[in-house]
């Protein structure tokens, strides 16, 4: 089986933004599952943000699965903040899976952010995998920014896969800044896998930020008693007149008899008059016995009252050991008062003949 999707997005903005964004996924499978896929934004502000974001995945399997993605998101601006991400995701099976993934985020302001975030994944398997994530950001900003994001991702596997992986970054600035990003990854199957997941990320600002994010996700294979029964929810709500105050919660409840078992939750709470205090932490853990269970999804959302406004969220779901059903979405919306509209949507499906 080949499937081939790409999806190119492109705009301008007379008062201060070039975007381009292109999607493009490639993969094929005999009896695993062979993907790739490729994701850059870049775009450009003559009122303050040069942005650029990559994201190649790449991965083959004769009978499991190799995999390997790679984000790097760079931009400066001239009103008060200079950004770069970088994300390398490796690994490699001959019968299961190896993966490896890092993260690294630096920027500074000078007018009044200062950010470090950095993730390390390890792990390698002979027959399956051995994962084990962690993620710490924190930063602190003189004029007004208190951050503390963790997030904690355990697996292991005899002969197949069991990974999960979530990520929460939110910050915001008094001076020009709310942000709010979010991972969850989820599903599972022993014997096939039907998935669906959609993000959609909705804010504008005319100050400072109202943002309303939801997200729900389910699915359910063969009567559940040996694949997989999920539903996730997460809904995100704040609203501000001068500064910022954000709730966001995430439940996901699914159980298999033979395949999974997952709890996940997430609980982002932050409050602001003018700066920002907020703690948020995900954990997310499950197992198979048999084949792949894997998920991923990137939300990042933020605002500014000088010039920016910007979500991007991207849901990765697949697996099965016997074949794969997969569907994918993802949708942006952002406006901003004085100089960004911007809405951006990618959808990925695809399923095996062995399913």
């Amino acid at each position: 089986m080949k499937i081939n999707i790409s999806a190119a997005s492109n705009y301008s903005s007379s008062t201060g933004l070039d975007y381009s964004s292109s999607t493009a996924s490639n993969y094929s499978s005999p009896t695993g599952l062979d993907y790739a896929s490729s994701t850059a934004s870049n775009y450009s502000s003559s009122t303050g943000l040069d942005y650029s974001s990559s994201t190649a995945s790449n991965y083959s399997s004769s009978t499991g699965l190799d995999y390997s993605s790679s984000t790097a998101s760079n931009y400066s601006s001239s009103t008060g903040l200079d950004y770069s991400s970088s994300t390398a995701s490796n690994y490699s099976s001959s019968t299961g899976l190896d993966y490896s993934s890092s993260t690294a985020s630096n920027y500074s302001s000078s007018t009044g952010l200062d950010y470090s975030s950095s993730t390390a994944s390890n792990y390698s398997s002979s027959t399956g995998l051995d994962y084990s994530s962690s993620t710490a950001s924190n930063y602190s900003s003189s004029t007004g920014l208190d951050y503390s994001s963790s997030t904690a991702s355990n697996y292991s596997s005899s002969t197949g896969l069991d990974y999960s992986s979530s990520t929460a970054s939110n910050y915001s600035s008094s001076t020009g800044l709310d942000y709010s990003c979010s991972t969850a990854s989820n599903y599972s199957s022993s014997t096939g896998l039907d998935y669906s997941s959609s993000t959609a990320s909705n804010y504008s600002s005319s100050t400072g930020l109202d943002y309303s994010s939801s997200t729900a996700s389910n699915y359910s294979k063969l009567n559940c008693s040996t694949g997989l029964d999920y539903s996730c929810s997460t809904a995100s709500n704040y609203s501000s007149s001068t500064g910022l105050d954000y709730s966001s919660s995430t439940a996901s409840n699914y159980s298999s008899s033979t395949g999974l078992d997952y709890s996940s939750s997430t609980a982002s709470n932050y409050s602001s008059s003018t700066g920002l205090d907020y703690s948020s932490s995900t954990a997310s853990d499950y197992s198979s016995s048999t084949g792949l269970d894997y998920s991923s999804s990137t939300a990042s959302n933020y605002s500014s009252s000088t010039g920016l406004d910007y979500s991007s969220s991207t849901a990765s779901n697949y697996s099965s050991s016997t074949g794969l059903d997969y569907s994918s979405s993802t949708a942006s919306n952002y406006s901003s008062s004085t100089g960004l509209d911007y809405s951006s949507s990618t959808a990925s499906n695809y399923s095996s003949q062995l399913v």
